[in-house]
């Protein structure tokens, strides 16, 4: 996936992330099973990433912790 590579390696290199990689898709969670699902506290945030944002996640995490 060499297309991969020379997004996550340009962004690194300008240290500019694109906005559309920012972008989270936020889906409620009941927090425990059999709570009242009518009641919004019972509700906790996910945020689901796209791919290319976890994979630069993944690559700037190895290049701090070396």
């Amino acid at each position: 996936m060499p297309f991969l590579r020379c997004i996550v390696n340009h962004c690194l290199t300008n240290g500019i992330v694109p906005d559309a990689l920012k972008i989270a898709r936020i889906i409620p969670i009941l927090k425990k099973s059999g709570a009242d699902c009518k009641q919004l506290k019972n509700f906790g945030p996910m945020s689901n990433l796209k791919f290319i944002s976890k994979l630069m996640k993944k690559c700037m995490f190895n290049l701090i912790s070396i």
